[in-house]
């Protein structure tokens, strides 16, 4: 199933587009959503404190263990494969980490969403999971690829990720913007119960495994940095940004006492 649903639609998709490239002579350049999820899978895989890089390529998953992060991985490394097999057209890959910001249209089943409407519920009150994730605003992920595109010094791999942040760091903030609508995590939940627990919550065991109980991963921003003159946009401009949009299409309701 997993094979069926996720890893083959991944590869072949990718392997499907990028046959059409090949047979269209005018296109020099493509620029592919990649994920950061291709880059790691375990933020201690390579070591406490490792900060990640282009050069990495995630070492945890596999088709049974993280299988989301098994597809994005094999699936870049087909588009590779497939465009150093030739010389007319150049590949560059964007690998964004957890996208945030203002959404287009009032679908709640984006994970960022989700999370977003949980804290906003107070989910995450009073007890929040020890664990991050690099996040960067949707807005950001949109301008790289124009820059992966046209950049004349855009080549190879992009992690694409502003920040790493730990929730309940992001409750906090939410909290910081919203006073009184959120009261921020005060404890930590255990990684035992959350593990008994996640199946029920829309968290795999594997997720939990290697993600609850440790720091989110870092990431390098120097390349697309410096290559491609990038900034990032702050993590709180995201933030308000997403939350007065969300309020705005109808998919929180932003409490009376607050402004």
């Amino acid at each position: 199933e997993v094979q069926d649903k996720l890893i083959k639609p991944a590869i072949q998709g990718t392997q499907n587009v990028l046959g059409s490239v090949n047979r269209t002579p005018s296109i020099k350049r493509v620029a592919l959503t990649s994920s950061g999820a291709a880059v790691y899978g375990n933020p201690n895989e390579r070591g406490p404190g490792h900060v990640f890089t282009e050069e990495d390529w995630s070492l945890t998953p596999t088709e049974k263990v993280l299988p989301y992060y098994y597809s994005k991985r094999e699936a870049e490394k087909a588009a590779w494969d497939i465009a150093g097999k030739q010389d007319r057209w150049q590949l560059v890959t964007i690998n964004p980490t957890l996208v945030m910001g203002p959404p287009l249209g009032a679908r709640d089943d984006g994970e960022c969403v989700t999370l977003v409407k949980r804290i906003l519920k107070g989910e995450f009150y009073p007890a929040a999971p020890y664990t991050g994730a690099g996040m960067v605003d949707i807005r950001d992920v949109a301008a790289a690829h124009c820059l992966a595109a046209f950049h004349p010094a855009a080549k190879g791999r992009y992690i694409v990720s502003g920040t790493t942040i730990l929730i309940s760091d992001v409750c906090r903030m939410i909290s910081e913007l919203y006073p009184g609508w959120v009261r921020p995590p005060c404890l930590t939940a255990p990684k035992f119960l959350i593990w008994l627990l996640g199946p029920s919550m829309g968290l795999t065991r594997d997720m939990v495994t290697h993600s609850i109980g440790m720091p989110g991963p870092q990431f390098s921003r120097s390349k697309v940095e410096g290559e491609l003159g990038f900034k990032f946009t702050e993590l709180r401009t995201t933030m308000k940004d997403m939350i007065e949009r969300m309020v705005e299409l109808g998919m929180v309701q932003k409490p009376a006492k607050v402004k």
